[in-house]
């Protein structure tokens, strides 16, 4: 029988592997009255974990027409090189091991509720 200690009752600091994805959308969909879901994936979600109520995963967007070009990791830190930094945004990944997607919830502006559903998202990459 293994014994618990107090260290076991709370959470413990994980660091993931930073890794850059690209992933597919494969879904988008209502999730609620105010939230929509975008579920992703692709072979780069192999070795993707999330066990943990606070993990956050980051997006990046270029510029409209622009590449995203993936800076480098060092072992001091992520390294944008000249290029411009593309705008990002944290969310929670909803991640599903056994069909390896992972979704992201949006919250669905007010303003967007007349709007067709994944008006301005599509599949693809």
């Amino acid at each position: 029988m293994m014994t618990k200690t107090k260290a076991d009752k709370y959470p413990q600091r994980v660091r993931n592997e930073l890794r850059f994805r690209e992933l597919t959308v494969l879904r988008v969909e209502r999730a609620g009255a105010a939230f929509q879901r975008i579920v992703l994936g692709g072979e780069a979600l192999e070795g993707f974990a999330s066990h943990g109520f606070d993990d956050h995963t980051k997006l990046f967007f270029p510029e409209p027409g622009a590449a995203f070009t993936p800076p480098q990791v060092t072992e001091e830190g992520i390294d944008w090189g000249e290029g411009v930094r593309p705008a990002t945004r944290d969310y929670t990944p909803l991640y599903d091991g056994r069909t390896s997607r992972a979704g992201l919830r949006f919250l669905y502006p007010r303003w967007r509720y007349r709007q067709p559903l994944g008006a301005g998202s599509k599949s693809g990459r």
